[in-house]
């Protein structure tokens, strides 16, 4: 039996070489085009066959030729989908050369640009307010079909936004007008049935109670479906760190009465969370480490208990914080927190305790978070040899309107924020109003690819009241990681016998560009600048705005950009050192 085997594996064996010395050789060749520019290149190595297969040649010369004919007719669709409508393309095939040569030549043609476009709706959407201003923008641009898409794609989304959401383009038609080289775009939207947010069914819930996803829902059954309050749903389930995943899949089509089910589909993840961090700049901040405890959803209800410490050479900060969401009121929340600091920079030295009790509540018409609370601060701070108590009651008041979409790598969007602040020293019957207002800005540039401009401005004022009766604490300084890159921390502004002494009001500003590179690695250009003012934005004052620039690179983890940034400073004077170093997690803004 053995021998059996052993023979029939040799007589196999011997037959799968005769048939292997029987196959044809593989043909060799290269591919070249003629005729084209480097964007045009790289769209044509994409879609030609001979150029993706050369590592995997043909067994004959008629199946290389039929390829290289099949890949006329695609190249010519490329050209057409860039713009180039009157574009022709011939290959010449070199069979005596080794390797055999095939050549692609390329005439392109004018270029074609978009000189009219009209969109065609039907009549049941004649009382709709669709903003016209995309084909506009695309209005002299090159004829090219992504670009065609893209502006299509935008009208659709205005439909899921206002209550159409399984619009879709019936037809498009594009007509040449070779005499300008211009094409005439007319596309037809059908947008199908409309529809209202109807009943929702939540899915995969294990230690979380259903309310408590209700809560984040902001939309109200049976208005008009909007597509970005979906989105906005699966931002702020994934946000709240109680889920690994959420899917929020609107029915396929509305029920009779018009209504759209939502279907939410959740995964949740554990609800306690241990954090380390770690940061290093170059100035007196130096070395600093951050570690915090979070437990995410006592009662089942989304209450968060959270322990935070924060220390860096310049002081120790510890803070303990409770949430109670939907105090009393859907989307009313109470935040109750207790604050143990020392500080001692250069600017001055001291230790407080704040504790403080914050309302704030989501308003959904305008897609913003205010808040109003009370504060009481027992401290002890010493500026220029000289130790000062004091007892101060705080009334905040502010809001935060953000939208951006993504709060440690924003790529798009915007953030606006006001915060007013009336304080009382009781141990001095000292009244002051302190005031700050940041407004965040970012834009993607279209003619530079994955790149974003990144712009902060931000100003702050006290009122009622003089510099020297304001706690050091509570005064306006500039400079450090998080204002004015470049300078020392607290470094700016004005000074005595060579100390910073802070200031009543401060102006500044930050300006970015961001690139990205591939998933992992970006960079930043930046430029920074900052004053203070000893009274409120007082123009006899002598110093004038200090201005830094730099450069830094950013390597992307799962949650955020880690950040490595060098500044220099354009205004150096007296102590401040020819750059600085900071690494953190994070964007700067």
């Amino acid at each position: 039996m053995y021998a059996i085997l052993c023979g029939g594996l040799l007589l196999l064996s011997g037959v799968t070489q005769v048939w292997a010395d029987e196959s044809p050789d593989r043909i060799a060749y290269e591919v070249v085009f003629e005729g084209v520019t480097a964007k045009l290149l790289s769209a044509m190595e994409q879609q030609a066959q001979t150029f993706r297969n050369q590592s995997r040649p043909p067994v004959s010369m008629r199946q290389l030729n039929e390829h290289a004919q099949r890949d006329v007719a695609r190249l010519q669709r490329v050209l057409e989908s860039q713009g180039y409508y009157e574009g022709e393309v011939a290959v010449k095939i070199e069979h005596e050369s080794k390797p055999i040569h095939i050549q692609f030549n390329v005439d392109p043609g004018p270029l074609y640009t978009i000189g009219s476009w009209n969109i065609v709706w039907p009549e049941s959407l004649a009382n709709q307010t669709i903003a016209p201003s995309i084909t506009y923008l695309v209005k002299d641009q090159p004829a090219e079909a992504s670009l065609i898409i893209s502006a299509e794609s935008q009208y659709l989304a205005q439909l899921r936004n206002r209550g159409y959401p399984f619009g879709k383009i019936q037809n498009r038609s594009i007509e040449l007008d070779p005499n300008q080289a211009q094409v005439r775009v007319i596309s037809h939207i059908e947008p199908g049935p409309s529809a209202t947010f109807g009943d929702v069914v939540i899915e995969g819930l294990v230690g979380v109670k259903e309310s408590l996803v209700f809560r984040y829902i902001r939309w109200q059954k049976g208005k008009p479906y909007r597509e970005r309050r979906v989105e906005q749903l699966e931002k702020d389930l994934l946000s709240s760190g109680l889920f690994a995943s959420a899917w929020v899949e609107p029915a396929t089509q509305p029920k009779a009465d018009g209504s759209l089910p939502i279907h939410i589909h959740l995964t949740e993840r554990r609800h306690r969370t241990i954090r380390l961090g770690g940061s290093y700049v170059t100035d007196e901040q130096g070395l600093g480490a951050q570690a915090s405890w979070e437990h995410r959803n006592l009662k089942g209800r989304g209450h968060r208990l959270r322990a935070e410490l924060e220390s860096t050479q310049i002081g120790i900060n510890q803070t303990t914080s409770y949430l109670f969401p939907d105090f009393g009121y859907r989307n009313l929340d109470l935040l109750l927190e207790l604050e143990l600091a020392k500080e001692y920079p250069q600017a001055y030295s001291g230790q407080s305790t704040r504790a403080a009790a914050t309302w704030g509540y989501h308003l959904l018409s305008w897609d913003m978070d205010v808040w109003a609370g009370f504060a009481q601060t027992n401290s002890s701070i010493e500026q220029q040899d000289v130790r000062t108590r004091y007892n101060i009651q705080e009334l905040p008041v502010g809001f935060n309107w953000d939208h951006r979409d993504d709060p440690l790598n924003a790529m798009r969007g915007w953030q606006l924020m006001l915060q007013i602040t009336p304080q009382t020293d009781l141990s001095k019957d000292i009244h002051f109003t302190k005031t700050y207002a940041e407004a965040r800005l970012f834009q993607p540039l279209s003619w530079f690819p994955n790149t974003v401009f990144a712009m902060r401005l931000g100003t702050g004022a006290i009122n009622g009241v003089a510099l020297g009766n304001v706690p050091a604490d509570r005064r306006f300084y500039s400079g450090g990681a998080g204002s004015v890159r470049g300078y020392a921390y607290q470094a700016i502004g004005p000074t005595t016998d060579g100390q910073p002494t802070g200031g009543l009001s401060l102006v500044e500003t930050s300006l970015e560009l961001r690139s990205t590179w591939n998933p992992r690695w970006g960079s930043v250009v930046f430029l920074d600048g900052g004053r203070v003012f000893a009274e409120v934005y007082s123009q006899e004052e002598e110093e004038d705005m200090r201005w830094a620039a730099g450069v830094g690179l950013r390597y992307f983890l799962d949650f955020g950009p880690l950040r490595f940034d060098i500044a220099f400073p354009l205004n150096k004077e007296g102590d401040d050192r020819s750059y600085q170093f900071y690494v953190s997690i994070g964007q700067a803004f």
